[in-house]
């Protein structure tokens, strides 16, 4: 069974899309050495369908509120976003905590580099956050 903290984040790819403000401008930071990545995720995630159905969400578009947004092209699965929110999910599971940052205060950016995955914005706040 997946851990709701893990499904939350991965959620995120669906909701994102859905938010009446434009993205925040966020830069990326420097480049970080690459964590250990040899672990073994316990990811029981079937990609398959969870990639099948966000993109039908976004093939079709979304009503929010009395904003349509428009089809966005499909996603793919990458392996480095994947550990990057396995292991933010882990540490709130094992630190009982639920936040967007961790507990030394860093961002998805940093993580998400941290993984080696290059990136030129990411969403900060969930739509309903505001």
């Amino acid at each position: 069974m997946m851990h709701p903290a893990f499904a939350g984040v991965l959620l995120l790819f669906v909701f994102a899309a859905c938010t009446k403000e434009p993205l925040e401008s966020i830069t990326p930071p420097p480049p970080v050495p690459v964590q250990d990545t040899t672990f073994a995720m316990n990811n029981s995630v079937d990609k398959a369908l969870l990639l099948s159905l966000v993109n039908d969400v976004r093939s079709k578009g979304c009503q929010c509120g009395d904003t349509f947004m428009a089809p966005a092209p499909p996603i793919a699965w990458n392996k480095a976003l994947e550990r990057a929110a396995y292991l933010h999910s882990q540490d709130m599971q094992n630190f009982n905590y639920f936040s967007h940052e961790d507990r030394k205060g860093q961002t998805a950016g940093f993580r998400i580099s941290s993984m080696g995955y290059t990136w030129a914005a990411w969403e900060k706040t969930l739509p309903w956050e505001g």
